[in-house]
């Protein structure tokens, strides 16, 4: 599986994916404590709204996936993710009340999220089928495992990158490690869409396409 170019491109922006949204997603609580001073209660609400706001633009992704093309779509989510990552660098110093940061942050998070929900296993389809079409063996099997192998890694990762830098500051006053985590998200963020980039979404399909 990995001597194959698209898979590899899609793997590494998959893997920095998974990392950055582990880091994240662990710092949840600490941005809703410690840099807006909400009540822990308040994130139950948050990730809610997450889920449903996500869930709305799951149609609309699939329509526009089919009009743009699933790689434009999933490039643009990842560098949009990293955008909304910075901006959690800076919660707590915004002219806004605090639950108002959350929410719109949390807002801003669902909606880059929702294509990066949908589209990877289809991406991923696509390369599994271009290769049976290509070699005559087909491995589905071996892809999507490889994948989530690598998946599990880069969630382990994000723990253990998150853990790290709270030794930088994790409290009320003194909470440099958890903006810290913002940023690195970012960056790996970046990583993925970069990577992405490289994926060569139209060879992939017109061997799907020909049967070649």
């Amino acid at each position: 599986t990995f001597a194959n170019p698209h898979f590899r491109y899609y793997v590494v922006a998959d893997t920095t994916y998974f990392t950055a949204t582990t880091i994240v997603n662990t710092g949840l609580l600490y941005y809703a404590t410690v840099l807006l001073g909400l009540p822990e209660a308040i994130v139950g609400t948050l990730l809610i709204v997450l889920l449903l706001v996500s869930f709305a633009c799951y149609a609309p992704v699939n329509l526009i996936a089919r009009r743009v093309g699933k790689k434009s779509l999933i490039v643009g989510a990842l560098l949009g993710l990293s955008v909304v990552f910075l901006g959690i660098f800076f919660l707590g110093r915004y002219p806004l009340p605090s639950l108002a940061q959350a929410i719109g942050v949390i807002v801003l998070y669902a909606v880059p999220l929702a294509p990066l929900a949908v589209l990877p296993n289809a991406v991923l389809g696509d390369i599994a089928e271009e290769d049976a079409q290509r070699t005559g063996v087909r491995q589905e099997a071996m892809y999507f495992g490889a994948r989530t192998l690598l998946q599990k890694m880069g969630i382990t990762l994000g723990i253990l990158i998150f853990a790290g830098l709270t030794t930088f500051g994790k409290d009320p006053g003194d909470d440099l490690g958890i903006r810290l985590s913002a940023l690195v998200g970012c960056a790996f963020c970046l990583i993925a869409g970069l990577a992405f980039m490289r994926y060569r979404e139209q060879e992939v399909l017109g061997v799907y396409r020909d049967g070649r």
